[in-house]
């Protein structure tokens, strides 16, 4: 499915092929690969397998290359929506571009849920709710982009983990 930047799958793909890139695109895809090899052709050679993740720029993709019966659970989102966000949640303007880890340990808890996410959004049972109005398609991209800022590391990890300053009480008298 696809909804406003974001776009989520899961998908078998019987035998090897090769998918080229003729432009690229202003978004990231996360690949969470669960049966054969996923080889990516961007600015180096990226290899995907069932324990390996990846977070590929698409901006940089020219090929993929999908072998030996590959399947996998993947999103893309583009970098606006996902820099919108970041902005939002850390209350400043974003103005480094967002880099994710290339490749991540896919043994996480917090990539499983990620996992069990796109379950949910692809499945059967979902599909009437996710169809049935606006709202529910909405809330499925926040949690989507949220669950990816949260787990797959990034640049502004570290900041999106600091504790936000909290305001004093009145009656409390600033240090100097």
């Amino acid at each position: 499915g696809r909804h406003d930047g974001v776009s989520f799958r899961r998908m078998h793909y019987r035998g090897d092929f090769t998918v080229a890139f003729p432009e690229p695109y202003d978004e990231i895809t996360f690949v969470i690969p669960t049966a054969g090899r996923i080889i990516f052709n961007d600015s180096a050679e990226s290899l995907g397998l069932p324990h390996i993740g990846l977070a590929i720029d698409k901006a940089d993709l020219r090929s993929m290359r999908f072998v030996d019966n590959h399947a996998q659970h993947g999103m893309s989102i583009s970098r606006a929506a996902l820099t919108e966000r970041l902005s939002s949640l850390l209350g400043r303007p974003i103005v480094h571009k967002l880099h994710f880890e290339p490749r991540v340990d896919l043994n996480s808890p917090a990539f499983q849920g990620i996992r069990a996410l796109i379950d949910l959004a692809t499945g059967a049972e979902f599909d009437l709710l996710l169809n049935a109005g606006s709202l529910m398609p909405s809330r499925l991209r926040e949690m989507l982009v949220d669950a990816v800022l949260e787990a797959w590391p990034h640049n502004f990890s570290e900041a999106l983990r600091r504790p936000e300053a909290s305001i004093a009480p009145r009656h409390v008298k600033q240090a100097i």
